[in-house]
């Protein structure tokens, strides 16, 4: 197979298929387990984990990957090969937005 032709689990389109795909859920506890040091019980793998946009001119957001643990947290999972600077900005505006869509929920 020729480098071209290989596939690249840090591309965002390979690491999202592989990881949120049924049945692999395991692959990926065992990928955080070896990331964080410690192991985490997954819940469910949120499949469309693409964020509520409220307004037309507001920003929305995709998740490459969106767990539940069986805990009742929501973890959220990016996979960034480039440093664009603004780190920071996007989980800030991730976790603002989980929150939001979680107290909507609990309040309808």
């Amino acid at each position: 197979m020729s480098q071209q032709n290989k596939l690249v689990m840090k591309d965002d389109i390979m690491f999202k298929a592989f990881f949120s795909r049924t049945g692999n859920e395991k692959f990926l506890k065992a990928f955080l387990t070896a990331l964080l040091g410690k192991e985490l019980n997954i819940k469910r793998v949120i499949h469309d984990a693409r964020l509520e946009q409220l307004a037309k001119e507001e920003k929305y957001g995709i998740l490459d990957l969106d767990i539940e643990l069986d805990t009742g947290e929501f973890v959220n999972i990016e996979m960034q090969l480039a440093n664009y600077n603004n780190i920071e900005e996007r989980n800030t505006f991730y976790a603002s937005k989980k929150v939001t869509e979680q107290f909507t929920n609990i309040i309808i």
